[in-house]
């Protein structure tokens, strides 16, 4: 009997092992393949319910990489063919694949990757040249619209916002929502908050830490952008006015209590705020998803702000205004802006503030204006905020 009981808690423990495994497959997976002279890496992630085709392809003279955003349904060997395309300095790829993916061009100049938006806006022959041979492929191409509606002198490039995005910019006593076909605004405190230092977006949240009492962070707002209803969140214990917020995870908001030497939890929909570490170990620090614990001594040596973002590697070309992506020893040159003040990065999409201008950069939109808002040239920091879901 004690031998059969051994058996069966045997096997299921190998089940779980197998099934354990699967599911880590699933969520990711490297491949090495060839077609032609070229020589691909298909890099598979599954990430918050998105899936993630980090494609590498190379000859000896060319190097591309790109990312395919689908969900073909953790199919491998995604491409089955690649068109080339030559023009004086210019050489461009075709990816076709065995699913239903929409065709895009990536191009290499003077053997350096540059986008498809950069070519266009800056109207480019041989680009020109090589769009004329591949018609029949349909290509999708970057657009942007010049179209705007204002109000409260805030200029808003509706089209230009994806389906699938709200911008909210904060105006000291409340927030405007944007998206692609409405305009909100929501009033959520009395008095004037000019350093709106202490908010952030959670799944469907934004959420504003109200810091304008002198004896901290006791109250926390939080608007669903869905239901468009605001809610209140009592901090029992209060957060020291000198405090940041470290990053979102799933439905967490992560706070460092800088006075304090605390770091705190924060989960809106469960109303529950929990304090992680009052001691000297196991202060949280979260690296694209991979959660690390630091000593008291090295998370308060610097600001900890979490790294949650597919681009990881974005530089500005001094004098030349030109952005660049980094990935692999791999440069491409993405686009170019005057008088960046800043940029924010969330999954594939780059957005970017200059002057009094906040503009949207993703590989298969291009670079568009979103807002024009004059107060953005005196006041900045913090004061938008972009929703995706």
């Amino acid at each position: 009997m004690k031998n059969k009981i051994k058996l069966f808690l045997g096997l299921i423990i190998i089940i779980i092992l197998i099934c354990t495994i699967k599911k880590i497959r699933l969520k990711k997976y490297i491949l090495e393949y060839k077609i032609n002279n070229y020589n691909i890496k298909e890099e598979y992630t599954l990430i918050n319910k998105k899936h993630y085709y980090d494609i590498t392809i190379n000859n000896k003279k060319s190097n591309y990489i790109f990312t395919v955003n689908k969900n073909i349904h953790k199919s491998k060997k995604i491409i089955k063919e690649i068109k080339t395309y030559k023009k004086n300095n210019l050489v461009c790829i075709l990816p076709l694949y065995n699913k239903k993916i929409d065709n895009y061009l990536y191009c290499n100049l003077d053997n350096k990757q540059i986008s498809i938006d950069y070519l266009l806006k800056n109207n480019n022959n041989d680009f020109n040249s090589i769009k004329e041979k591949i018609k029949k492929y349909h290509i999708n191409y970057p657009t942007t619209s010049d179209l705007f509606k204002e109000k409260n002198k805030i200029k808003v490039y509706n089209k230009n916002i994806q389906s699938n995005e709200k911008y909210i910019i904060w105006n000291y006593k409340g927030i405007y929502i944007f998206s692609n076909n409405n305009t909100k605004y929501k009033k959520i405190v009395k008095k004037d908050i000019y350093d709106n230092v202490m908010s952030c977006v959670v799944e469907n949240y934004y959420v504003l830490f109200d810091n304008t009492s002198h004896e901290g962070i006791k109250t926390a707002y939080y608007y669903n952008l869905n239901s468009n209803k605001l809610k209140t969140l009592k901090i029992k214990k209060y957060i020291s006015k000198d405090s940041y917020i470290n990053g979102v995870i799933g439905s967490n908001i992560y706070i460092t209590d800088n006075s304090n030497k605390k770091q705190f939890i924060i989960n809106i929909k469960k109303k529950k705020v929990q304090t992680i570490n009052t001691g000297t170990t196991s202060y949280v620090f979260y690296n694209n998803e991979r959660k690390q614990e630091l000593s008291k001594s090295d998370f308060f040596q610097e600001k900890q702000l979490f790294k949650n973002n597919r681009i990881r590697n974005i530089s500005i070309i001094e004098d030349s205004n030109k952005v660049i992506k980094e990935s692999n020893k791999n440069t491409e040159l993405l686009f170019e802006l005057d008088n960046i003040k800043e940029w924010n990065i969330v999954n594939n999409n780059i957005y970017i503030l200059t002057n009094d201008t906040i503009y949207s950069y993703n590989e298969e939109n291009g670079l568009n204006k979103i807002i024009e808002y004059n107060e953005l040239n005196y006041n900045y920091k913090n004061i938008y905020k972009v929703w995706s879901n």
